[in-house]
Formats: C-alpha cells, sequence, structure tokens
C-alpha cells in the first residue's frame, strides 16, 4: 500500500513538472510574440510619421519654392523696366535703384528660410499632436490600458522640446507595458484603503497586533467625517481626500493623503504610488500642449 502510494506521488510530481515546463514555453511563446508585434507596430508608427513629415515638408517647400519663383520673376520685370527707363539717367541713381533691388532679393531669401524653419516646427508639433493625442486616448480609456508604444513615439519627438524631454523621462516602461488606473479605479481603490486606514488609525509606530487589534474595534466607534473639512487628524485628511476625489481633482488628493503618517501613511503608500503614477502621465500631456484637450499650434 505505501509502495503504490509513493509511485502515485512520484508520477504526480512528474506530471505537474512537465505540465509546468510546458506553461513556462508557452508564457515565453506569447512574450516572444508579444514583443515581436509591439516592435512592428512601432515600426509601422514610425514609418508612417516619417512619410507624412516627407509629404508635408515637400508641399510646403513646393510652395514656397513656387512664391519665390513667381517674386523673383516680378522682381526681374520690374528690374529691366526700370533699366530701360533710367538708362539714360544718372549712373549713381541707376545703381542704387539696382543696390534696392539687390536688398529685395535678400530680403526674399531671408522670408524663404525663415519659411523653412517654421514649416519643419509645424511638422514636429502635427506629430506631437497625434502622439499626444494617442496618448490621451489610451489615458481615457474606461480601464487600464497599456501605452507603451505611444510613450515611445513621445520619447523620439521630445528631444525637440527639452522641458517635455525631462518631463518624459521620469515615466518608466513598467508603467507604459501595464497602464495607470483609471480614475473610477483610484476611486474604488480609495473606498478599501479609506477602510483600512480608519481601522489602523490608531496604532503607534511600533504597534503590535494586540494594537492593531484595539485600533479596529475603537475605529468603529469614532464617526467619520464628510467634506472638506479642517484637521490634521486621520479622519480629517480622509474626507478631505475623498471629498477633491469627488471634484476630480487628483492632484490635490493625492497631497492630502501623502500628510498621514505611520501605519495609515504605510497602507496608503500604493494607492498614493499609483494616483502619482497617472499625474506623471498627466503632466507629460500638459508640457506637450495636450492638458486641456485642445492642440499645440504651429
Amino acid at each position: 500500500m505505501c509502495n503504490w502510494a509513493s509511485g502515485d506521488v512520484g508520477a504526480l510530481r512528474k506530471t505537474l513538472a512537465e505540465k509546468d515546463a510546458a506553461l513556462q514555453a508557452s508564457l515565453h511563446s506569447l512574450e516572444e510574440k508579444q514583443k515581436e508585434e509591439l516592435g512592428r507596430q512601432r515600426d509601422e508608427l514610425a514609418a508612417h510619421w516619417q512619410e507624412e513629415r516627407r509629404v508635408l515638408i515637400a508641399r510646403y517647400r513646393e510652395e514656397i519654392l513656387r512664391r519665390m519663383r513667381s517674386l523673383r520673376e516680378d522682381l526681374e520685370r520690374r528690374w529691366q523696366r526700370d533699366l530701360r527707363l533710367k538708362v539714360d539717367e544718372e549712373r549713381v541713381g541707376r545703381l542704387a535703384k539696382l543696390d534696392e533691388l539687390a536688398e529685395s532679393l535678400k530680403q526674399v531669401e531671408g522670408i524663404a528660410k525663415e519659411n523653412a524653419t517654421i514649416i519643419d516646427r509645424c511638422a514636429l508639433n502635427n506629430r506631437l499632436q497625434i502622439v499626444a493625442g494617442a496618448l490621451r486616448r489610451a489615458l481615457e480609456a474606461d480601464q487600464r490600458t497599456a501605452f507603451a508604444n505611444e510613450l515611445d513615439a513621445l520619447r523620439q519627438l521630445a528631444h525637440h522640446y527639452p522641458v517635455l524631454e525631462s518631463v518624459v523621462a521620469t515615466l518608466s516602461d513598467e508603467v507604459a507595458y501595464r497602464g495607470v488606473d483609471t480614475p473610477l479605479e483610484l476611486t474604488d481603490r480609495f473606498g478599501v484603503v479609506k477602510e483600512q486606514v480608519r481601522r489602523a488609525s490608531m496604532v503607534p509606530a511600533n504597534g503590535g497586533l494586540v494594537s492593531h487589534a484595539v485600533s479596529t474595534a475603537m475605529s468603529k466607534l469614532i464617526v467619520s467625517k464628510e467634506g472638506y473639512v479642517p484637521g490634521d487628524d486621520v479622519e480629517a485628511v480622509l474626507a478631505r481626500t475623498e471629498y477633491l476625489l469627488g471634484k476630480n481633482d487628483l492632484d490635490h488628493a493625492a497631497r492630502e493623503i501623502n500628510q498621514l503618517e505611520g501605519w495609515p501613511k504605510t497602507l496608503a503608500r500604493d494607492w498614493i504610488k499609483a494616483a502619482r503614477q497617472r499625474l506623471e502621465v498627466l503632466q507629460a500631456l500638459e508640457v506637450g500642449g495636450m492638458g486641456d484637450g485642445g492642440m499645440r499650434m504651429c
């Protein structure tokens, strides 16, 4: 009987080991496929933006060249007409007119160079609008949505905008692949954190199990506060945080709950981290000219 049981256990362990190996292989294969798909999508997006920029720049440059040719032809006609009219006039007066026309040509060339710079900047801003718009759509989705591709595209553009580059540098790849909590998810999580913090509101910094039990029991006797109430106690901080969340003011809500200390602060740490991750992405959108849903202009 014992030998039979031992044999069954060995066979079961072998089966479990084989299934675990097969599962690991499947996970590895799936991960590789996802990496390949992300790389392909990133390449396609980059190629699309490059083609769009090339077409836009070519179109603007063609228009500038056309206008320059027209203006140059007009100036040449004026010059020839003036030359015929002034051919018998004093040499000094004629040379002065030629100098004036030469200066006009220099001004035209300067305008052409300035317009080329403006065209390049507009093309960059248009690409930034597209990328920031895609990132905002991911951030405003009804559920947590990864934005690794959008962040990668934003990083490629950020070196043209120093302030944006410094903000984007703070966003981690881990957060981008995982996404950030939606406002509704943060509100739901806060409801859970609020109860945990209330139960631990009277636990001293070095409190043990007994302190936790006493604090949990005492918390049931405390009347919870509501609204933007004054005070530095745990209940006041929780009430203000909940009030600010109801007003969609995540920034100040995170600042409020960050005032907690001791065990309440420890229990709220994960929620504060999640809120800050969302705020960091929002900050990148604001710096990129998309903070209020508007479009950056040329």
